[in-house]
């Protein structure tokens, strides 16, 4: 299952939808970074996915992460 995150300057991911498809998910965390970006005027902002396993509570440690936008980049 995946999960849809944002997350905004100092505060936590906040997970905003569902999906059982890595591609829906990945087009769901872009439209929600143009809805936040264009219409919640959203200035420091970032969102991805959590790849979360079934049948498991996150309590002490984190599902896997990808963020989607805006893009990272690596200066090695």
């Amino acid at each position: 299952m995946f999960a849809v995150w944002y997350k905004e300057a100092s505060s936590k991911e906040l997970i905003v939808g569902l999906s059982s498809s890595e591609k829906s998910a990945h087009k769901m965390a872009k439209d929600l970074y143009t809805v936040k970006k264009n219409i919640d005027k959203s200035i420091d902002l970032a969102t991805g996915v959590f790849l979360m396993d079934e049948n498991i509570l996150y309590t002490s440690t984190k599902p896997r992460k990808a963020q989607i936008l805006p893009l990272l980049t690596s200066m090695n």
